[in-house]
């Protein structure tokens, strides 16, 4: 899915999938692992037993917000790409930075949990704020309020 229904993302979860429980609904179904983007990071993470992968670190500015929630097994505002092998009943996972540096080996059984041999950290990331474009306004004002006050200050003396 571009936008799944589990991410921790700037984004969050997708509205549409959560108010229809769709998370649930393909736990239910015993799917195993579901992979999504649109939120600019990488997260790895297992709720109730559905595994999940935001792979959004293709190239685009990334995102530091991390909404971390209790399913979050791993999150990391990088850019990366995942490589997937499946043999028989397992399947393994490696998320690779550009550089060819690993980030994460991981993997399971099918219907097990993760298992890494190597895991990425949770980065805290940044809290959820005001957008970039809020900042802008403020600092714009900020520029606007400082020109009015040299200008009466200029007056005043003249």
């Amino acid at each position: 899915a571009h936008q799944g229904p589990l991410s921790s993302g700037r984004h969050g979860d997708h509205p549409g999938m959560s108010s229809l429980g769709v998370a649930e609904i393909l736990r239910q179904a015993e799917v195993d692992l579901v992979f999504s983007g649109h939120d600019h990071m990488y997260e790895r993470g297992d709720f109730r037993g559905l595994k999940y992968v935001v792979t959004g670190g293709g190239g685009a500015p990334l995102y530091r917000v991390n909404r971390a929630r209790p399913s979050q097994l791993a999150f990391q505002p990088v850019h990366h790409y995942v490589r997937i092998d499946v043999e028989g009943k397992r399947l393994a996972m490696t998320v690779v930075r550009p550089s060819g540096d690993v980030l994460e080996r991981c993997g399971f059984e099918q219907g097990g949990p993760w298992e890494c041999e190597r895991a990425a950290p949770i980065d805290p990331g940044e809290e959820p704020g005001r957008p970039w474009w809020f900042w802008a306004l403020v600092g714009a004002g900020l520029v606007g309020l400082s020109l009015v006050a040299r200008w009466r200050r200029r007056r005043g003396a003249g």
